[in-house]
């Protein structure tokens, strides 16, 4: 019975661990935003590392200083928007240039 409860702990400690490094639905949407942001400046490039630090830059700038909680940046989910991004054909990486919202959907249906 005892080993059951220990198996039992260890599965909910396994799972807090994982719940808390899922980004939250407003952390993607955050991502999603500034990325789309960036990607609309006339002098973006379309380069990794150029967009990486671009989201770095917006990510840490749009928590005022004065906020109770300051978000660290998530490069992982950078990454995976960047990576969205810059598989698109060329067609949809002008849709997503255009506006925010049909950026979102380009990058929502990029896998």
């Amino acid at each position: 019975m005892s080993i059951l409860l220990g198996i039992c702990g260890l599965c909910l400690v396994i799972f807090a661990i994982v719940k808390i490094q899922q980004p939250s639905k407003d952390e993607v949407e955050r991502y999603q935003a500034i990325l789309c942001f960036i990607i609309r400046q006339p002098d973006a490039k379309p380069e990794t590392a150029y967009l990486m630090q671009q989201m770095e830059k917006y990510q840490q700038g749009s928590i005022s200083d004065y906020a109770v909680q300051h978000p660290d940046f998530r490069p992982e989910l950078a990454q995976d928007w960047v990576k969205r991004y810059l598989a698109l054909n060329p067609q949809q990486k002008q849709r997503a240039q255009e506006n925010y919202p049909p950026c979102v959907e380009v990058l929502k249906q990029a896998k």
